[in-house]
């Protein structure tokens, strides 16, 4: 690739990535608590079913 293939690439993702950024900023502010109690919920979950593959192998 020469420089101008590379200068151009970087230009096209430059003018990409902000418009997506912006977005996803806008949107996850609107359901921000929706997503952070899923997260935990998630987590929680997560948690649970490692303690009870643990249990079952019999490492705790």
């Amino acid at each position: 690739m020469t420089k101008n293939h590379i200068n151009g690439i970087l230009g096209v993702l430059m003018k990409i990535i902000p418009e997506q950024t912006t977005t996803s900023l806008i949107h996850s502010s609107d359901q921000g608590l929706k997503l952070d109690v899923g997260a935990y919920c998630f987590f929680l979950l997560g948690m649970f079913l490692a303690a009870l593959i643990f249990h079952q192998v019999g490492l705790f």
